[in-house]
């Protein structure tokens, strides 16, 4: 069988805001002052503000590259500094600290973001949320409030070890709430949701310091923009998560079959004829990549309803296709699907990464154009073929279950794409020990050829904030309906008026 690649990539006015408890020493506006703009001595001015477990971490430290990485290397973010948090007031106070001193900053749980604009960060601060890492189950066991800092892996085990579960991305190793607030696609989102409408309630530093609460009765406009949109308006440093009961809903079965190229209109067309009645617990994932006699189309359908027998009479349509290798039927819980697919941790990404260069060109679709598809599959092997440094570079397409997706209104959360079935998604990428200018031309060129490729046959296109690079309009992001890009507007620029949330899809 192929083996598995791995890839994980691994986000009306505003109502008064609820001021946090503690005093803020500080002050809480941004001052914009070029005399800041000076050498500042991190270890003697930062660190007394911060508590004891707090860290400050500059370049000459050995452990910088830890808290710096990226997967993607193309356009990474020069930081001047990192603040290892502790507590939310760490949050707080780095980022008072750096609005008095013109400092850039970002927060970071992972080194898997892909917007390019991450790049355009110099000299910044890095507040590293990993120090608030929890997950504490209530005692009704109906929902968990979970640090800012936490991995999606953390999350699951625990919930797991509880009896519970949650949808959350399938990726192990990036921070749930950063995933979450960017949407959150995974296994479990046609039963229960998208990872952002587990959310009922955040605790979100603001651009000035400032610590709110936001849910349906506290400031639900930013509780609104922070579902699809979050990352423009505050740094999480907790949020309250809805579970469930996994009991009778932890089994899973599992097929993989791996085609051809002269299979691949085949091969979808057999997919859209089962996406209008494709129940929420069951998924189409598949992946593009070069194997060993060429490109193949890698298919693996699963759910936590079907038991074998099902399964095996649901992928009789794709078995008629002939493929040319083909699994038996897994039954396994959902931690071991995960490990299946290659996401457990640590084998999913949690350590420090090596890294590629290169870029990510996806899109949603409602249905699979076959004929896309087919121009799809034979660019990218005229690719990977005709330039061996892209040979590891892949496409993969999440089709996950919609039901329960579609049937959270439209416009109760900043989420945009509740209609959209599959999620395609080139993946070109490189190894090397510095970033390759023609190689970077080549990707950037051929990138939009498989993009406009996946695009045909599409009304328009939409894409994922937690695969964007930059390319993609503020529509293709955010939705199309004027309504909602205005409502966005309105509320970035209630609660950061000075855009310091910059640096990944911003709203503008």
């Amino acid at each position: 069988m192929y083996s598995h690649l791995l890839r994980v990539l691994a986000f009306t006015l505003l109502t008064p805001l609820a001021i946090a408890t503690y005093p803020l020493s500080l002050g809480n506006s941004y001052n914009h002052n070029p005399s800041y703009n000076k050498p500042i001595n991190f270890y003697t001015t930062l660190t007394p503000l911060l508590s004891p477990s707090a860290q400050v971490i500059t370049p000459s430290s050995p452990l910088f590259p830890t808290y710096t990485h990226q997967n993607l290397k193309s356009h990474p973010p020069q930081y001047s500094v990192v603040v290892a948090v502790a507590t939310e007031r760490d949050v707080s106070l780095a980022i008072q600290f750096a609005n008095k001193h013109d400092i850039p900053f970002a927060a970071k749980v992972s080194g898997h973001g892909t917007w390019a604009g991450l790049g355009e960060m110099k000299g910044g601060m890095n507040i590293w949320l990993r120090g608030l890492n929890s997950v504490t189950l209530s005692k009704d066991g109906r929902t968990a409030v979970v640090g800012g800092g936490t991995m999606v892996d953390e999350v699951v085990k625990v919930l797991w070890a509880g009896g519970k579960q949650t949808a959350t991305a399938l990726g192990q190793c990036i921070g749930i709430t950063g995933s979450g607030i960017g949407g959150g696609l995974g296994p479990l989102m046609g039963v229960y949701g998208l990872g952002l409408d587990q959310f009922v309630g955040f605790r979100v530093v603001l651009a000035n310091g400032t610590v709110v609460g936001a849910s349906r009765e506290e400031n639900a406009e930013l509780f609104w923009g922070l579902r699809g949109a979050g990352h423009n308006f505050g740094v999480v440093t907790e949020v309250t998560v809805k579970v469930y009961d996994r009991e009778g809903q932890s089994d899973w079965v599992y097929r993989q079959m791996v085609f051809g190229g002269e299979k691949v209109e085949e091969v979808f067309e057999a997919i859209n004829g089962k996406l209008d009645g494709q129940p929420g617990h069951l998924s189409h994932d598949a992946s593009i990549y070069q194997g060993a006699d060429g490109a193949v189309l890698d298919l693996r359908v699963f759910s936590n309803r079907f038991d074998a027998a099902q399964l095996e009479k649901y992928v009789e349509s794709f078995l008629w296709l002939g493929p040319l290798e083909n699994s038996t039927t897994l039954v396994t819980d959902y931690m071991g699907l995960i490990k299946e697919m290659g996401y457990d941790a640590p084998a999913g990404g949690c350590g420090l990464p090596t890294g590629s260069f290169g870029s990510v060109f996806g899109v949603g679709v409602t249905n699979h154009v076959p004929s896309a598809m087919r121009k799809l599959y034979d660019l990218f092997d005229e690719l990977t073929t005709s330039v061996p440094e892209l040979g590891g570079s892949y496409i993969f397409i999440e089709g996950y279950g919609t039901e329960a997706v579609q049937s959270v209104p439209e416009a109760s959360t900043a989420w945009a794409h509740r209609h959209i079935r599959a999620w395609p998604n080139v993946v070109l990428a490189y190894r090397a020990e510095e970033i390759n200018p023609t190689l970077e031309k080549t990707v950037a060129e051929w990138g939009e050829k498989l993009r406009a490729a996946m695009l045909e046959g599409q009304e328009k296109q939409e894409s994922y904030v937690n695969y964007a690079v930059k390319q993609e309009s503020l529509k293709a992001l955010y939705g199309y309906d004027a309504w909602r890009l205005e409502k966005l507007r309105r509320l970035k620029k209630a609660v950061d008026p000075k855009s310091r949330f910059g640096f990944f899809a911003p709203v503008h």
